[in-house]
C-alpha cells in the first residue's frame, strides 16, 4: 500500500506543477517503502537527498512561474519553500550522524507539510493563473 496516493482534487490545474507535485510524492513513497524494508543507511540517505534536491528544483520552478506572472503572494511562497528546505536539512542532520535513519514521523511531516502547502497556498496560484493565457 502506498504511503501517499494522489487525488485529483490536489491538482492546481497547471500541468507542469501537478506533474512535479506527483513526482515529489513518488519520492516520498519510495522513501516510505525503503524505511519499511529497513533498507541500508546509504540508500535511505540517497533517497532523502534525492527528495531534497527535487523539492528545491520544484520550488525554484514554481517561484519562476509565479514571478513571470506577477503573482502577488510570491513572498509567502518563498518563505514557505525556504522553511521546508531548511527543515529537511535539519532533519537530515538530526538523523544522519554516524548512521542514517529515518523515522516514519519524518516522512509524515514531509507528506503533511507538502500536501497542506498544495491545498492552502498552491491552489491559490492555480486559480490566479487560470486567467493568464501565457503560463
Amino acid at each position: 500500500m502506498a504511503f501517499f496516493t494522489w487525488k485529483e482534487h490536489f491538482s492546481v490545474n497547471i500541468e507542469e506543477m501537478d506533474i512535479q507535485h506527483k513526482m515529489f510524492f513518488e519520492y516520498l513513497n519510495q522513501m516510505f517503502d525503503a524505511v519499511r524494508r529497513s533498507d541500508k543507511e546509504e540508500n535511505l540517505e540517497q533517497l532523502f537527498d534525492n527528495l531534497t534536491e527535487y523539492a528545491d528544483h520544484h520550488f525554484n520552478d514554481e517561484e519562476r512561474l509565479l514571478k513571470k506572472n506577477s503573482y502577488s503572494d510570491l513572498g509567502t511562497q518563498r518563505q514557505q519553500h525556504a522553511f521546508f528546505i531548511s527543515r529537511l536539512k535539519e532533519l537530515k542532520n538530526r538523523h544522519g550522524s554516524s548512521n542514517f535513519s529515518l523515522p516514519e514521523s519524518t516522512l509524515a511531516f514531509m507528506k503533511d507539510w507538502f500536501l497542506e502547502h498544495i491545498l492552502q497556498e498552491d491552489k491559490k496560484y492555480g486559480e490566479y493563473l487560470q486567467d493568464w493565457p501565457h503560463i
